[in-house]
């Protein structure tokens, strides 16, 4: 599994962006199969239970995702390490600030996805076949 990060790091070209997501994916993928193979058993007695751990695992995977995938927008290495910064600033906030900055950084990602996807709809991507990105521009009406 980590040989498959570090081959779609290189794959998507020389960004340190995409190494620090890619790498970074090996530990916090590892660590959430451990926590799952783990403690998802003690949820399954009964469906509240597993409710319950079905929606606190998708919002912590939606925060790590972020985490995660932000320096892959970001491409360069000094706006990564501000980020980096900024989430670990969190800890010294008052509750009530670090909820309203995780949040803020959840939606700001969500907008720099979305805009990404438009830009890479709109301009066509360039690693991608031509057959897919022929589709893309008829989807997009060009």
């Amino acid at each position: 599994m980590p040989l498959t990060f570090v081959l779609s790091a290189i794959w998507h070209g020389v960004y340190p962006g995409y190494y620090f997501t890619f790498i970074t994916a090996i530990p916090i993928t590892l660590a959430a199969r451990t926590v799952r193979r783990n403690f998802r058993e003690d949820f399954l007695s009964s469906r509240q239970l597993k409710i319950c751990y079905d929606v606190v695992t998708w919002a912590a995977t939606q925060m790590t995702i972020c985490y995660t995938v932000m320096p892959f927008l970001l491409l360069a290495i000094k706006p990564t390490m501000q980020y980096y910064s900024t989430v670990t600033a969190l800890n010294s906030y008052s509750r009530e600030q670090s909820e309203a900055h995780l949040l803020y950084l959840f939606f700001s990602m969500k907008v720099l996805m979305i805009e990404a996807r438009v830009k890479r709809l709109k301009f066509g991507c360039t690693r991608c076949p031509d057959s897919l990105s022929h589709t893309m521009d008829k989807d997009m009406g060009n």
